[in-house]
This record gives C-alpha cells, structure tokens and sequence, in this order.
C-alpha cells in the first residue's frame, strides 16, 4: 500500500473529489495502469516523537493504515493554495519518476518549461483555493494567512490558453528575483504547446454542495503573466 500526494489540477477540491476505486494512468518515465482510491481519514491517534501527527485511514481498496503529517499550521495553510489530494495505491509505483501525471485519460509525459513570471497575487490569502477555504467559514489561521508571501517551494495549480485550447498546468516557484517577478517551473504536457511569453496563467476552483448539486461557490484568480521562457 503506497500513499500519492500531489495537486488536484482539475477546478474542484478535495472534497468534491470521488470516494470509489477507479483506474488511473501514471504517467511519467513510462505509463503505468494503477487502482487508486481517496483515503477516509479517522482522525489523529497520536503525535510522534518527531512531531508529526499520526493519522489513520481506511480505503475499500487497502483496508486500515497509518500515516505520519508535520504538525505545523503553515504547512496545511500551503496544501490549501496548492489543492493537495491524496490518494491510495496497493499497485507497486516504488520506481516510477516524479514529477508524474495521474489522469483518467492517456496523456503525454510531464514537461518542465523553465520561466519569469510576474505574479500578481503575493499572499495565500489571495489564491483562489485559500479564499473557497475561509468562505466555508474555516477560519484558521486568517491573519497569518493574510501576510504569507507566495515563496519558494510553493506549486500552484494554473491554466493557460494554448492554441484555443485551454491547458491544465502545475506552476512551482523557484526563486524570487525582483518584487514581484519570480523564476518558476511550469509542469505541462509534453505534447502540448509549452507556455510563451505574454501567456496569461489563471485559476479557477469551483466547490459543490454534495447535499444541493444546484449550490456552487466558484472563485478566479489570475496568478500572473509569463515574461520570459528560459530554455
């Protein structure tokens, strides 16, 4: 049983994700065909002698498990912003590279376009997904929220137009170089049009009430422009 994390690229969060097993590609050195299934957590049963939170989970798929988190606040505000799923696997993925692609449909390797970009949001408070989180009256943390700058480290999901067709996209800040002018690796499909300068990255995060399908919240942010593509 192995546990994959990574960011819901798609404009849902976690909570409107599917509960089932289903099948999925992995996508990265090669295409793996995998079961996977969103963990239903229990609750923490202990804090270790690291300070991580030991958390238990139960899935159809695996049975009961045990996983360890940082307890920190700043670190559950950051899988906020970066839409962070979690997922269980009982298929054997120990050798697969990273960073990969899990999609329904076969889609092309990751690509990494190395870019400038000029970002117009600068706190956590001002991503899309952070907003979505505070208006379900989730209030934790919101002064400290306000004030974390957008840093190093930080992978947002965005979407750009490319070619009329609008591209899903993973965006990890690297480096700061100017006030609000960062250096940046874009995750894209291999086989689509990489990322160019002028290319407007957006957000949009969409939450649906699973008890009125009829009730939506929806939140858009634009992240930034690209300036300059580093090759």
């Amino acid at each position: 049983m192995q546990l994959l994390r990574g960011s819901l690229l798609s404009p849902i969060t976690e909570t409107n994700f599917r509960r089932d097993a289903f099948k999925v590609f992995l996508v990265s050195d090669r295409v793996r065909e995998i079961v996977c299934e969103r963990p239903q957590y229990h609750g923490g049963i202990g804090t270790s002698r690291g300070g991580t939170f030991v958390m238990e989970f139960e899935t159809k798929l695996c049975g009961v498990g045990w996983y360890e988190k940082e307890l920190s606040a700043s670190n559950a505000d950051i899988g906020v912003i970066e839409n962070n799923i979690e997922l269980v696997t009982s298929d054997d993925v120990s050798e697969a590279a990273f960073p990969a692609f899990l999609s329904t449909e076969l889609t092309s390797p990751p690509k990494s376009t190395k870019s400038v970009v000029r970002l117009n949001i600068k706190t956590l408070a001002e991503c899309p997904e952070m907003r979505l989180y505070l208006c379900h009256g989730r209030q934790i943390h919101e002064k400290q929220e306000s004030t974390i700058p957008i840093g190093s480290g930080i992978i947002l999901p965005v979407s750009y137009n490319s070619g009329g067709k609008l591209m899903l996209a993973a965006m990890e800040v690297c480096e700061k170089l100017d006030q609000d002018l960062f250096a940046v690796a874009i995750y894209h499909e291999t086989a689509s049009n990489p990322p160019a300068p002028g290319d407007v990255l957006e957000r949009k995060v969409v939450w649906t009430d699973p008890k009125n399908t009829e009730k939506a919240v929806q939140f858009n942010a634009r992240i930034g422009v690209v300036e300059a593509v580093r090759e």
